[in-house]
């Protein structure tokens, strides 16, 4: 068994993370082959300036870790994906365009032909604190491992394995097949659990923090709704403790500000309260909001799920906003173009909910440049396009609002909204550390124009007489209203279908 590395010394921050940071996916391998270098090392620094304009907290460089030979031919013999491959490259994909899947991992030490070595790792997290302040988030796969790992033969007994043929069983999720290029690991055996312990303990020398892919897999109630009855025979018994507690407290004890995302699903069979909120229990900083996605993606007529957006939204209790990933765009799904589509409006929309909530606001690689042509995470690229410029300048607009302080470390307060079109309308304003006002966020996320009156504003116009309201995803244009008639009328609004004001609200004491 590969022995342990020791712990490094972490990076020390001046600041703690904010409550709601910008986290930039990166997938190494697809980020490397368009800058045109082969090392971590090779990154110029003009691509970190670029970065650091987006305002990243947190950088997660996705799929930096060795994988086996075998994952990538696997992908290249199997039809459908071979199909799905050309559907996203078209005729111009070539057996060399495939890489594996970053998620069928061999061993956690760094892709050396493909990223570089792990000093370059340590290296790169260095220059990404010195000019972007960001901290590096890494994967961690804890489900299952490649098929061809050096794990299978100098620690079978970490794997579920097959009784008689001793050899690992194929990984999956209770609800899909086999994963037919990875290998289930037992964590019902305590073999297994101290030694991916070990693994996130070697990860965290060299990094920030992890997501952890599918980390509702480990939970015991999910093992044994999809493993309880082969382990059962195998002659396991379901343990006392459950492992993301004991191992989270255990790394915290050498990186007690590591940071642990987890990527969940809602498993409603097997947590009636909520995948997100056990994984939150167990220890994670936070979790995935695959629910709010879901609600903005909903097939047309959108307007009939307002409400759900709504209560969604309502229902997560006010110090666990901040605890919620949130995203329009991530490597499993379509670019938020395509999958929100028709129109970029409908993109936009659903970018200025997301990102103006609280919590960690994710964005993926390409997603601020207009890109809507998909990167399938088992490529070393995307098909070749410029991007979009409409798109590029909204989010131009709403990440440099987003770098204020009041959207990073204020406090989130959600309006109603009164009228005949009112319910097409959700709004929500952030105020500073004083308690008045900053960002006044309101969109109609609906097929049709609305005019309704966004009700509540009195309580953060801190005796203004006046109040300018600067839209900044119309030219910054400015509005000017009376303090008092927000206060008893509040403030009335006309949006286009998918419209969206992003006030920047500076209020006066005098005319």
């Amino acid at each position: 068994m590969q022995q342990t590395q020791a712990p490094c010394a972490p990076i020390t921050w001046e600041k703690p993370l904010p409550h709601s940071p910008v986290l930039v996916c990166l997938p190494a391998r697809p980020w490397l082959y368009s800058l045109g270098v082969k090392s971590l090392r090779d990154i110029p620094n003009t691509e970190l300036e670029r970065l650091k304009c987006l305002g990243p907290d947190i950088i997660w460089l996705q799929g930096v870790w060795t994988l086996g030979k075998y994952g990538r031919c696997h992908d290249i013999a199997e039809p459908g994906r071979l199909a799905h491959f050309y559907e996203v490259l078209g005729e111009g994909f070539t057996e060399e365009d495939c890489i594996g899947s970053p998620y069928a991992v061999s061993d956690y030490s760094c892709n050396v032909e493909e990223v570089g070595s792990n000093e370059d790792l340590i290296e790169f997290r260095a220059r990404l604190q010195s000019h972007c302040q960001a901290r590096l988030l890494l994967d961690f796969v804890p489900n299952h491992t490649a098929t061809d790992s050096p794990w299978i033969n100098e620690c079978p007994e970490i794997y579920l394995q097959h009784g008689c043929q001793k050899q690992p069983m194929y990984g999956r999720d209770p609800y899909s097949g086999d994963w037919t290029d990875t290998a289930q690991l037992n964590y019902w055996s305590d073999s297994c659990r101290k030694h991916m312990q070990s693994q996130l303990r070697r990860v965290a020398g060299l990094c920030d923090g992890v997501r952890v892919d599918m980390a509702m897999l480990c939970c015991n109630d999910v093992v044994a709704r999809t493993w309880g009855e082969e382990l059962k025979r195998q002659g396991f018994t379901r343990p006392t403790t459950e492992f993301w507690p004991d191992t989270i407290d255990l790394v915290h004890k050498d990186f007690p500000d590591f940071f642990l995302l987890a990527e969940c699903y809602e498993y409603e069979q097997i947590f009636p309260k909520g995948t997100a909120a056990v994984l939150l229990a167990q220890g994670f900083n936070c979790t995935y909001d695959k629910v709010l996605y879901d609600r903005l993606r909903n097939p047309s007529p959108r307007t009939a799920h307002l409400d759900n957006l709504r209560s969604h939204i309502l229902s997560i209790p006010r110090e666990e906003q901040h605890r919620q990933v949130r995203f329009v765009e991530n490597h499993d799904e379509e670019r938020s173009l395509t999958a929100f589509a028709p129109g970029a409006e409908v993109a936009w929309a659903a970018a200025v909910i997301t990102l103006t909530l609280p919590g960690v606001r994710l964005l993926f690689w390409g997603q601020e440049a207009g890109c809507s042509n998909r990167l399938a995470v088992h490529l070393r690229r995307a098909a070749s396009e410029a991007g979009q410029a409409d798109t590029a300048t909204f989010y131009t607009q709403l990440l440099c609002a987003l770098k204020s302080d009041a959207f990073r470390t204020g406090v989130f307060h959600p309006l109603t909204c009164s009228g005949s079109d009112g319910w097409r309308l959700v709004a929500w304003i952030w105020s500073d550390c004083m308690g008045s006002a900053s960002w006044l966020v309101v969109v109609n996320y609906s097929e049709s124009e609305a005019w309704g009156t966004v009700q509540g504003l009195g309580n953060w116009l801190s005796n203004a007489a006046v109040v300018r309201l600067t839209d900044v995803l119309a030219q910054d244009t400015v509005y000017e209203r009376s303090a008092s008639e927000l206060v008893e009328s509040g403030l009335t609004v006309g949006l286009r279908p998918f419209g969206a004001h992003l006030f920047a609200v500076n209020c006066a004491t005098s005319c």
